[in-house]
């Protein structure tokens, strides 16, 4: 069975294909949260097939289903590939069994013998990627309007959740790879015996790596660190002896200098970054400052 030109031509479009596996690179997986829309495709209806599906060149994949337990079918033998190719953005079927296009499909001349379909792209970025449908197996010589307007603003509401799973999942990945470049900076910090601290603005709490309390003789474990103690601690230990290149009069310090620089970090935190080094004392045992 060979689809007509233009169907063929919609299906392999580069730009829709493109949107497709950007938007939905997990076609081929069920996804319960568009069961809602078949659900109420099929009671709008009263029919007993309803789906949500994407379209690749050569597969249909069903993303929500009531009344089958198919998970996807040919390209070549469905009734959506014509839709998206539809110019109208709908496309109703009163009889499939009387319409060329469809009448020899295995569906339609054999179980469960399809004559009803109705269906509406989903559209992301001006690209069909998919549709929302219902099937019967009584034909429908006529079909209500405002029905196929309804099964319009289902599309609407599953291109919609289309857009933020997708927005979500690409939302993830991001946030995975700044933890793992976190990681690897925090590794980096304390590999070199760098001190590293963030401040929440919004709640004052400040975190640190060890080599930071180390430098500021903090506790490691069970203290709960507030911007106001980091501050005080540069006023009376750190401001008086210069910021940068400080000496640093602890016990534990007394042979180490400190350099601080403050920046801005991103989602509304600061950070100190803070390095040690060994210094020489002078002849009077005053510590001599590095450049």
């Amino acid at each position: 069975m060979e689809l007509p030109a233009s169907v063929t031509e919609s299906l392999v479009s580069r730009e829709r294909l493109e949107v497709l596996q950007s938007v939905a690179p997990d076609m081929r997986v069920l996804d319960a949260e568009f069961d809602t829309i078949t659900q109420i495709a099929a009671d709008l209806f009263r029919a007993p097939v309803a789906l949500v599906s994407l379209l690749d060149p050569h597969t249909q994949w069903f993303k929500a289903r009531v009344g089958t337990e198919e998970t996807h079918a040919s390209s070549l033998e469905s009734f959506c590939a014509h839709t998206i190719a539809d110019s109208h953005g709908a496309l109703v079927v009163s009889d499939a069994s009387a319409d060329p296009r469809f009448a020899n499909q295995p569906r339609v001349s054999g179980a469960p013998f399809l004559r009803f379909y109705a269906g509406v792209p989903v559209f992301i970025e001006d690209q069909p990627i998919g549709t929302v449908c219902v099937f019967d197996i009584v034909a429908r010589p006529q079909t209500d309007p405002k029905l196929v307007e309804q099964l319009h603003r289902l599309s609407a509401l599953a291109s919609s959740l289309f857009k933020l799973k997708d927005e979500a999942r690409k939302r993830a990945l991001k946030e995975v790879a700044l933890s793992r470049d976190s990681r690897r900076h925090a590794m980096a910090l304390d590999a070199a015996n760098v001190g590293s601290w963030l401040w929440d603005i919004r709640t004052g709490n400040v975190s640190g790596n060890g080599a930071m309390l180390r430098l500021f003789d903090l506790p490691t474990t069970g203290a709960q660190l507030r911007a106001r103690d980091i501050f005080l601690l540069f006023i009376l230990r750190i401001a008086p002896r210069r910021l940068k290149n400080s000496v640093l009069p602890w016990r534990r310090m007394r042979s180490m200098t400190a350099s601080f620089a403050l920046s801005r970090q991103i989602d509304g935190y600061w950070g100190v970054a803070a390095s040690t080094r060994g210094f020489e004392r002078q002849a009077d045992g005053v510590p001599r400052h590095q450049p």
